[in-house]
């Protein structure tokens, strides 16, 4: 995900996104003119600014709703701030479930929440649907079958930067500065897959804690190993410095940058994207800040509904883009489900998804889902930054 600068850290326990959101029903699928489904996310705290991919969900199901709803029905979500703490995201999920009857739960945030909610939703039964988390343990249908992930799977986007290594430099020497958690764990694991024979290349992996003030000596003693390829599996701030130290003292390797930390404005220019020339990152959707999209009519649409629904928000906050994307293909199971609003329906439309593209994918990419695999983003296309945008580049990566 793209971690941005924070609008507006909002402090309330709970945060009502749009009226009568509190609104309750006896049955799990909402009043009969209603579709009630509920979030847990950070709206207060050092993490505020992640609850901005809530408000970009709100603010297309708000569109959504001003063009007819869907099959009828509003859809109206109660949105509950867990400050990204997983006992609360527990209490916040279990209080959603039991007493606000939601659908389901959809686009809960950070590896630690989902995984204090998981057993309690899968037990109950509860489709807990595109969770902002690429973790792999979140994509084990047999030990989670209402799990469904809302991001590629951090594995996967690692292969894919580990098997373009091998392929376009196989001689290089190859650093990693990982986060020490499942996040920089698991793009560790899918890199040294996708390096492949090349694995004996990888010459340097150093971590750092979510405490630490700085990466800067990590930066440092990763230069001293000699590699011309910098992997940086980490997020917002700890990207930002990891460039522009490096850029400091003078190395200049060919950065790998994951998808969530890729955002023009919110990573690269702090970072000075004189330093970020030549850095290789992946993109499943379209760019919405690539002047050449200006008239597509997704981006277009998209930037129409922004300035209606949210009309003093920053349109360059990528983390909108990324609720409004978990908003559209929500709507799309939603409307497969028609007006059997069960919970065992959601979860048998959300599990067959086919073909399904919403406007704003690349061309060639669309999601797919079945019962035995849930992950909805399994294809990506690699992409490199030119000092102004970033361009797409070789076939379709699929997993």
């Amino acid at each position: 995900m793209k971690m941005l600068r924070i609008l507006a850290g909002i402090t309330a326990a709970m945060f009502a996104l749009s009226p009568a959101l509190a609104q309750k029903s006896d049955s799990p699928s909402g009043t009969k003119a209603d579709i009630v489904i509920g979030v847990t996310t950070p709206f207060s705290g050092p993490y505020s600014l992640l609850g901005d991919l809530a408000r970009g969900a709100q603010a297309q199901f708000n569109q959504i709703n001003d063009e007819g709803g869907i099959n009828g029905r509003k859809v109206r979500v109660i949105a509950l701030d867990d400050e990204l703490s997983p006992a609360r995201a527990l209490e916040l999920t279990r209080q959603l479930v039991e007493q606000d009857k939601v659908l389901f739960v959809f686009g809960t945030v950070g590896t630690g929440s989902n995984a204090a909610t998981m057993r309690y939703l899968n037990t109950n039964k509860v489709p807990q649907l595109l969770i902002q988390t690429g973790a792999t343990r979140f994509v084990n249908v047999k030990n989670a079958p209402y799990t469904m992930i809302g991001m590629p799977a951090w594995e996967t986007e690692g292969a894919a930067f580990g098997h373009y290594v091998a392929t376009s430099a196989p001689n290089a020497k190859v650093a990693v500065l990982r986060s020490n958690d499942d996040f920089g764990t698991d793009y560790l694991a899918g890199f040294k897959r996708g390096l492949g024979d090349k694995r004996a290349n990888l010459v340097a992996d150093v971590t750092h804690e979510a405490t630490d003030p700085t990466v800067d000596s990590q930066i440092v003693s990763l230069r001293s190993s000699g590699a011309t390829v910098l992997a940086v599996f980490t997020n917002g701030k700890f990207v930002v410095q990891a460039i522009r130290k490096a850029a400091e003292i003078g190395w200049k390797p060919t950065l790998i940058l994951p998808v969530g930390s890729s955002s023009t404005p919110g990573i690269l220019r702090p970072a000075g994207v004189e330093n970020a020339v030549g850095a290789i990152s992946s993109s499943f959707s379209k760019n919405l800040y690539d002047p050449a999209l200006a008239q597509d009519p997704y981006v277009k649409g998209y930037y129409a509904m922004l300035k209606k629904q949210i009309p003093n928000g920053d349109p360059e906050n990528s983390l909108y883009t990324g609720g409004a994307i978990q908003a559209q293909v929500l709507a799309e199971i939603l409307r497969r489900a028609g007006d059997n609003l069960t919970r065992e329906n959601v979860m048998k439309q959300a599990s067959s998804l086919k073909d399904f593209d919403f406007g704003g994918l690349l061309p060639g990419i669309k999601i797919n889902t079945s019962p035995d695999d849930l992950r909805p983003f399994r294809q990506l296309k690699l992409m490199r930054f030119d000092g102004t945008s970033w361009k797409q580049f070789g076939d379709i990566i699929s997993d």
